[in-house]
């Protein structure tokens, strides 16, 4: 596998160890400028902290997802129940009571953490041991946000038809009728955001889908069809710097003010996958063809040196690193 950096308009390329060369890496997350992880399959783990060094998992699963408080207390989540966990020097594999595919995990803190993905049941751990949840979700879960012990939201992967949403209030699940969500944001428990897609069959046998954004306001959550529908529509991912200024990406971008969606002119990268910013003007966004900025003005293309497939983003201050097909990891600092 061949990394690539992008710095300061320099372009410089290093190999890895060969138990990552190939590894697709799929999804990035961190503490600090310094101290990032990027997860992939066959237990593709790496870590940059002023280098990228090779983590051996022990898995030969996928991971889909990471997530962390701190050096010392990462978690890691793929295919087959593989839950993965970092403390102190090194990772092991951690028996959870499931083995199917695992899609999101979340938490408030190294002492609440919970984990979706196939079947019905949602993982909880509290700190000592892991316990299955049944949550009531037919087509199982893919996004998951908490902002409290008390306050966990979940949806199904389900898209053609309606989908549900699930809530936990720190006794029982709870769930009722909703489109679909691919990704959640929020800033308070009062104030959550979804990004999704919703599909139906048509008379013709064609499948019609429409981008869907939902919000919820503390007491029920609110669904915008966004956009006049076509075969591939549909948003991956949401971010917002505050409640008047978010972003949605996926088949189109999208934008909301405060008051309401519009859609807004994207350079042609295909569909986007992930979506971050440092603030009101600096945001990106990676596609299937390359990484997006906006400017506060115009979403333009960024020069990359390999920016096909990307699917994650993550940042902190100044830097951003993006993370994609064939184990590439791109690093952007302006």
């Amino acid at each position: 596998m061949t990394l690539i950096v992008s710095q300061l308009g320099i372009h410089e390329s290093e190999s890895l160890a060969p138990a990552v060369r190939g590894a697709d890496l799929t999804r990035l997350g961190g503490s600090a400028p310094d101290d990032v992880w990027a997860v992939g399959d066959r237990g593709a783990i790496l870590r940059f902290s002023g280098t990228f060094e090779e983590r051996r998992t022990g898995s030969p699963e996928h991971l889909s997802r990471i997530f962390g408080f701190s050096e010392n207390e990462l978690w890691a989540v793929g295919r087959s129940g593989t839950v993965l966990r970092r403390s102190a020097m090194e990772w092991e594999r951690i028996s959870v009571p499931s083995e199917r595919n695992l899609f999101a995990i979340s938490g408030v803190s190294p002492t609440d953490l919970w984990v979706v993905g196939e079947g019905d049941m949602a993982l909880h751990f509290d700190g000592e041991r892991w316990s299955a949840v049944p949550t009531g979700a037919f087509y199982g879960l893919g996004a998951v946000w908490a902002s409290g012990p008390a306050d966990v939201w979940a949806s199904d992967s389900h898209d053609i038809g309606p989908g549900i949403f699930v809530h936990w209030d720190g006794t029982t699940w709870s769930w009722s009728d909703h489109t679909g969500v691919n990704g959640f944001w929020g800033f308070a428990r009062d104030d959550v955001w979804g990004a999704g897609r919703s599909c139906t069959w048509r008379p013709d046998h064609s499948l019609w889908c429409f981008n869907t954004i939902s919000h919820f306001d503390g007491n029920s959550w609110t669904a915008w069809f966004v956009g006049s529908g076509g075969p591939g529509d549909g948003f991956s991912a949401i971010w917002g710097d505050g409640p008047d200024d978010l972003w949605a990406v996926g088949s189109q971008t999208y934008h909301w003010d405060g008051n309401d969606w519009a859609r807004v002119d994207f350079p042609d990268l295909g569909g986007c996958a992930g979506v971050w910013g440092r603030a009101k003007c600096d945001v990106f966004a990676v596609c299937a063809y390359g990484v997006a900025h906006w400017d506060g003005r115009v979403w333009t293309r960024l020069q990359t040196p390999n920016g096909h497939g990307l699917s994650g983003i993550w940042g902190l201050d100044s830097k951003v690193w993006a993370v994609g097909q064939n184990g590439t990891i791109i690093k952007y600092e302006p």
